[in-house]
């Protein structure tokens, strides 16, 4: 009852059920599994809680200055200083390794027959496609330092815990079909 008594952060929580045990009899020094467990039991935890994450203080949640900085962005995009050289690839079909939930496809790869057919000698291009954030983000940004922080979206048994927000990640970082 004592680690439910006040809303508190996933290490507070933590702190707050090893220091609980320990007055309950835990002796001088309580296991954090068994708080962990305790807390879990009590619905404080979710079950499969990265316990490690939130005692490294890792926030799972995305700040919301980088949803709003992702809002502006969506609003008024940056010019593409490579849009002359881009390759319009929109008419090959890609393959990716995703499944058909996945909402932030980053990578895939076409084949593109060359001219004269396998047959005859043409053969194939292998073409790579690659989601370009950097074309949207500037280094030293606040979406820049928290990206580099996280370094990729941990997806978790309950959810995910996001490198950028959804309408940037899901949207313009994201390769879909027919753009």
């Amino acid at each position: 009852a004592v680690a439910l008594s006040a809303p508190r952060t996933g290490e507070q929580a933590m702190l707050l059920a090893l220091s609980s045990l320990q007055l309950a009899g835990g002796g001088s020094r309580a296991d954090p599994d068994a708080a962990a467990a305790l807390l879990t039991e009590l619905g404080v935890f979710r079950r499969h809680e990265p316990l490690a994450l939130l005692r490294r203080g890792v926030e799972l949640q995305l700040p919301q200055e980088r949803t709003a900085e992702a809002e502006a962005l969506l609003a008024s995009p940056p010019p593409d200083p490579d849009a002359a050289t881009r390759a319009d690839l929109t008419h090959l079909p890609v393959f990716t390794i995703d499944d058909a939930s996945t909402t932030e496809v980053d990578d895939g790869l076409s084949i593109e027959p060359l001219p004269g057919g396998s047959g005859s000698g043409g053969g194939f291009r292998i073409w790579i496609h690659v989601a370009d954030p950097t074309r949207w983000i500037s280094p030293g940004s606040g979406l820049d330092l928290f990206g580099r922080q996280r370094i990729r979206t941990l997806y978790l048994p309950w959810g995910s815990a996001r490198m950028f927000p959804p309408e940037l990640a899901e949207g313009p970082f994201s390769l879909r079909a027919g753009e």
